[in-house]
């Protein structure tokens, strides 16, 4: 498209990027700089002081130019020595492309700060954006939602459940996400018909959660008829195990906006007040996302019945359709982001 340069953050274009990448000609261009260019334009450094750039923004400044280009398409989030070119040079515009659910500290970590322009997953992710680091926002729907309903049958037998609770592992074992693990582990092992999966990400530490099992609950994960868990990863691995269980637990993920967007009951947990409002929407949601376990037995058995999941879908409609807003645009989100650029 013309105005347009795709940065491909790392040298890898994502998966998810490709849906909309494929529908237009883009130029591309990829950062950081590696090999013979790395070492070219590590030579301009010496004109730092001078420039208060770097060999890569340096590199990308001469790319805008030289290509023609005034515009940087982004699905990766970019640093902020890229976003501090759009501040310090006008002609430079961004569009950043949001690949997860943001919440305060996730903004922070990534130095979220002058986005031209944020097309978002749901209208109020877009209102996060213009409140903190967005000039402009666009509801444009998710692309790894659009990639799940693609190739993922998302609904379900609810008389076939093989789990009661599939439990999403985060990269890290935080003190949240062990209070989540805690409060699951207890439920089922209250009754050996209880079972649990634990939807690991190919980055988690699994060693970490057996022995967080092992030394908790005396358990072992490896070898115990109620616990199953994530052994061969796919780009659908994790959709394909939680639309296997009644109930999905979690802490403050993308995957939970999705699965609660697409009509699946899950349970957040947020534990610390230092985070606030870093669950997002998931916080507007009926339902104690700090329980006591005695609390957290009492839900899970009432939601884990047809009664109890239709009353709980009826009490958070409103809020479990604007997680993720895909199914409720009329056009894929490839097809949005197209248009959306177009009218830039």
């Amino acid at each position: 498209m013309k105005g347009f340069l795709y940065l491909v953050s790392n040298h890898r274009i994502q998966f998810e990027s490709r849906l909309f990448l494929k529908k237009k000609s883009f130029g591309y261009i990829y950062l950081p700089l590696k090999g013979f260019k790395k070492y070219f334009f590590f030579f301009f450094n010496i004109l730092y002081p001078l420039l208060n750039l770097n060999h890569n923004q340096i590199y990308l400044l001469l790319n805008l130019i030289l290509r023609k280009k005034n515009t940087i398409i982004s699905y990766s989030y970019l640093s902020k020595r890229v976003q501090d070119l759009s501040k310090k040079f006008e002609f430079l515009k961004i569009v950043q492309i949001q690949n997860g659910a943001l919440h305060q500290k996730l903004q922070e970590d990534l130095n979220l700060k002058y986005i031209d322009i944020f097309l978002s997953i749901s209208e109020f992710q877009s209102k996060n954006a213009l409140k903190h680091f967005a000039k402009r926002a666009f509801v444009v729907g998710s692309l790894s939602t659009e990639n799940w309903i693609k190739n993922v049958k998302i609904a379900c037998d609810i008389n076939k459940f093989q789990y009661d609770i599939c439990f999403i592992c985060n990269t890290k074992f935080e003190k949240d996400i062990r209070y989540a693990l805690n409060l699951s582990l207890s439920y089922i092992l209250t009754n050996k018909n209880l079972s649990l999966f634990l939807a690991t990400k190919s980055k988690t530490n699994i060693r970490q959660i057996a022995n967080y099992c092992k030394d908790n609950f005396k358990v072992d994960i490896y070898n115990h008829s109620q616990i199953s868990f994530t052994k061969s990863f796919t780009k659908y691995s994790t959709i394909e195990n939680a639309l296997k269980a009644k109930v999905i637990v979690g802490v403050r993920s993308t995957v939970l906006y999705q699965l609660g967007s697409l009509g699946h009951v899950i349970y957040p947990i947020d534990i610390s007040e230092k985070y606030g409002n870093m669950s997002g929407n998931l916080l507007n949601i009926n339902i104690n996302l700090n329980p006591p376990k005695e609390l957290f037995f009492e839900k899970i058995k009432e939601i884990s019945t047809k009664n109890g999941r239709k009353k709980y879908i009826d009490d958070n409609f409103d809020v479990l359709e604007k997680l993720d807003e895909t199914l409720r645009l009329k056009n894929l989100p490839s097809d949005n982001i197209i248009k959306s650029l177009e009218e830039i």
